[in-house]
């Protein structure tokens, strides 16, 4: 099953020296979402400008142990880990041919999420239900995230418009999008059942507020 990240793409980090590995790779992840914004990079100095450059955190970085030059894999992982803690976490899985228990101990140390051997028959599978969960794990971050914001507006329009909210819809409880209200009810129960009747992406842009009786504080309700 795919999953629908359309309104907000997955941004993929992929690090890997060789150019059919960073393709299999993106197939792979493109299998479990087919709208991902891609980045590439070919060694240990490419992935962290990538890195460092980026205007937004990854949502997910793909990272081989042992990449050219300098073989150091893992100090990317700890990197990528650092410089992307910013609005999301970075979901990280290490990749490598050469599979060791020490580099494994590594990597969930700098903090990724996964060790996986190319080398094992099954890996395709393994690593798309890893990355499947992963990104599970980021569109319900995402979901709350729009939820939240959808009810800080909603109370926001209730400030600025306090007096005339209270005057028309005192006592009761509001669907609002914005400033919007689209839905008054006496009864919570009867406005959360219009609410979860709603398509889910309609739902995220709402708030519900409790407007408090005429003449009574918005704090005393």
């Amino acid at each position: 099953m795919n999953l629908n990240l359309e309104v907000n793409p997955v941004r993929v980090l992929i690090v890997d020296d060789l150019p059919q590995e960073r393709r299999a790779l993106k197939r792979a992840v493109s299998s479990v979402a087919p709208d991902c914004a891609f980045t590439e990079a070919d060694s240990f100095e490419s992935g962290l400008h990538m890195v460092q450059e980026a205007p937004e955190a990854f949502d997910l970085a793909v990272v081989d142990v042992v990449l050219p030059v300098r073989t150091e894999g893992l100090e990317l992982v700890s990197i990528v880990k650092s410089v992307l803690r910013r609005a999301t976490q970075t979901r990280i899985i290490v990749v490598t041919a050469y599979p060791e228990v020490k580099d494994a101990c590594t990597s969930y140390e700098a903090g990724a999420e996964a060790y996986m051997s190319k080398l094992d028959p099954d890996f395709t599978v393994v690593f798309q239900e890893k990355v499947k969960k992963l990104l599970e794990r980021r569109e319900l971050r995402d979901s709350i995230h729009q939820q939240t914001e959808a009810q800080r507006r909603a109370d926001d329009a209730f400030e600025a418009h306090r007096e005339e909210w209270v005057e028309k819809y005192g006592g009761m409880f509001i669907m609002a999008r914005g400033e919007e209200v689209l839905l008054a009810r006496r009864n919570p129960r009867e406005l959360w059942e219009e609410l979860n009747r709603l398509p889910t992406d309609d739902r995220l842009e709402i708030g519900v507020v409790e407007i408090p009786r005429k003449g009574l504080k918005h704090a005393d309700r």
